[in-house]
């Protein structure tokens, strides 16, 4: 986002000064970098608002399952058997595989590829991490972060 930002202002300062054979091939160019940081940026939104969707459906179907186990515990309480029998044995049985399916599609997202919302490392906040945790938790824990986030794709030190 800071990048294309920058780009946008250069982009701004050239398009004033568009004289010369170079200002233009610059301009030019600018203009391609835009378009590509612009396209990864909309794909890391998108993945992100995929993940923080399936987080929604995944904690409103938990919150779900809280409210009818209440609901069932009041009418065991009040001696509804009927009532308690009908949300245990059938909206909290549908309620658990709604959960399930949550879970999967939710598990399918972030581990296919590297969650934004789990822990998208990127190279200078992986270091700061380690900086930071490095006098708490000994070298070892820095580097099975590193070792971590390098098998899981996300990070590529090279």
């Amino acid at each position: 986002m800071l990048q294309i930002l920058q780009l946008e202002m250069e982009r701004l300062s050239l398009a004033k000064a568009v004289s010369d054979r170079a200002s233009k091939q610059r301009l030019q160019a600018l203009d391609g970098q835009l378009k590509k940081l612009k396209g990864e940026q909309a794909d890391l939104t998108k993945q992100w608002r995929g993940e923080k969707d399936d987080m929604e459906r995944l904690q409103s179907v938990k919150e779900e399952i809280d409210r009818v186990n209440l609901e069932i515990q009041g009418a065991e309480r009040d001696y509804d058997l009927n009532r308690a029998a009908e949300l245990k044995y059938g909206t909290l049985m549908d309620l658990q595989k709604q959960l399930k399916g949550a879970e999967v599609a939710l598990e399918k997202q972030v581990g296919t590829v590297c969650s934004l919302l789990f822990g998208f490392a990127y190279k200078d906040n992986l270091l700061q991490v380690g900086t930071i945790c490095s006098p708490l938790f000994g070298s070892t824990y820095t580097d099975s972060l590193l070792h971590f986030w390098m098998y899981k794709g996300c990070l590529n030190l090279t």
